[in-house]
C-alpha cells in the first residue's frame, strides 16, 4: 500500500546562499525521521537523477519524508560551481537536515549519499549526528573522483579530436591556482585541495555508533573490491548494519533512458528497519 504524498519545490537557506530542493512530504507520517538525498557530481548527476526522484517517491509514498535538494553552485541552487567549495558543500548538507528536523513529526535525519556525494554526506553525518546513513557505490575519496573526472574528460577530448592547448595536467593547473574544467563543471584549485583531503575510510569511524549504516554496490560482480573492506567493517557492528550488492547497471554513467528498480529494492526494506516505519 502506498500513502499519497506532495512534492513541493522552492528554496532553502545555507550559509552560501539559498539551496534549490524538492520536498516529498506524506500525507500521513510512518517516521519521525526525514531522508536528505545528497547526490553526484557533474554528469553523474544529471545521470542519477530519475532513479533518486522515483526513490525519494517511493520512500515518501512509504510514509518517509525525503528532501532533495542542489548543492551550491550546482544546478538551480545560488552561486557558481567554479566558486564552490567541499566546506561549503558539507555546510549545505547540514543546513538541509536543519531544515527537514524542523517540521513537524520530525526529531531526526538520515543523509543518503550516492557516488561523490557520499563524501559530503558523511561528514555531515560526523557533525550532525543521523538516526542512519545510506551510501549508494560511493567514491572512497575526493582523489578518487578527482581522477575520474580527469580521465572521463581526456576520453572525450580523445573521441571529439579535441586538444589541451596548456599542455599540462589538472594537478598542475590547480597547483599555478587555475579553475580547471570538466564538461561544463569547474574545479577551482581550493575546491581540488580541499576534496584531496577527504577519505570515506577516514570518517565512517566517526560516525556515531547508534547510527545505522547501508552501503551498496552497484555491480555485475558479487564480490566487493579490496578497497571496500573498511565500509564492511563499519557496517558490520551495526545493528542495523549492511554491505550490499546490487547487480544492475551503473545507473550513474548510463547517457541514454535507463530505468531499474533494483537499488530501490534494496534501500526500502533497510530504511524501513532502520527507521521504524510502521506499516499503513
Amino acid at each position: 500500500m502506498s500513502l499519497p504524498f506532495r512534492e513541493t519545490s522552492g528554496y532553502l537557506p545555507s550559509p552560501g546562499g539559498d539551496l534549490y530542493g524538492t520536498l516529498y512530504m506524506p500525507e500521513r507520517l510512518a517516521t519521525d525521521t526525514a531522508v536528505v538525498v545528497v547526490e553526484p557530481f557533474g554528469e553523474e548527476k544529471k545521470c542519477a537523477y530519475r532513479l533518486l526522484v522515483r526513490l525519494a517517491r517511493a520512500l515518501a509514498g512509504a510514509g518517509v519524508p525525503v528532501l532533495r535538494f542542489d548543492l551550491g553552485g550546482t544546478g538551480d541552487s545560488s552561486g557558481e560551481h567554479g566558486a564552490a567549495d567541499f566546506l561549503g558543500w558539507c555546510a549545505d548538507v547540514r543546513a538541509a537536515a536543519d531544515v527537514v528536523r524542523e517540521m513537524p513529526g520530525i526529531a531526526g535525519w538520515c543523509p543518503i549519499g550516492v557516488r561523490f556525494g557520499a563524501l559530503p554526506a558523511l561528514q555531515a553525518a560526523v557533525d550532525s549526528p543521523p538516526r542512519a546513513v545510506v551510501l549508494i557505490e560511493p567514491v572512497l575519496s575526493g582523489n578518487e573522483c578527482l581522477r575520474d573526472l580527469e580521465r572521463r574528460q581526456k576520453i572525450k577530448d580523445m573521441m571529439s579530436g579535441q586538444r589541451d592547448e596548456t599542455g599540462q595536467d589538472a594537478a598542475s593547473r590547480w597547483q599555478a591556482g587555475e579553475a580547471v574544467d570538466f564538461g561544463g563543471f569547474a574545479v577551482s584549485a581550493r575546491l581540488a585541495e580541499q576534496m584531496a583531503g577527504v577519505e570515506a575510510n577516514g570518517l565512517l569511524p566517526r560516525l556515531a555508533t547508534a547510527c545505522a549504516l547501508q552501503v551498496i554496490r552497484v555491480s555485475g560482480s558479487a564480490k566487493l573490491p579490496p578497497a571496500w573492506q573498511p565500509l564492511t567493517a563499519a557496517a558490520a557492528g551495526r545493528q542495523p548494519g549492511e554491505v550490499k550488492v546490487v547487480a544492475d547497471k551503473p545507473f550513474w554513467g548510463q547517457l541514454e533512458y535507463y530505468e531499474s528498480d533494483a537499488v530501490i529494492e534494496a534501500v526500502l526494506p533497510f530504511l524501513r528497519e532502520a527507521l521504524q516505519v510502521t506499516t499503513p
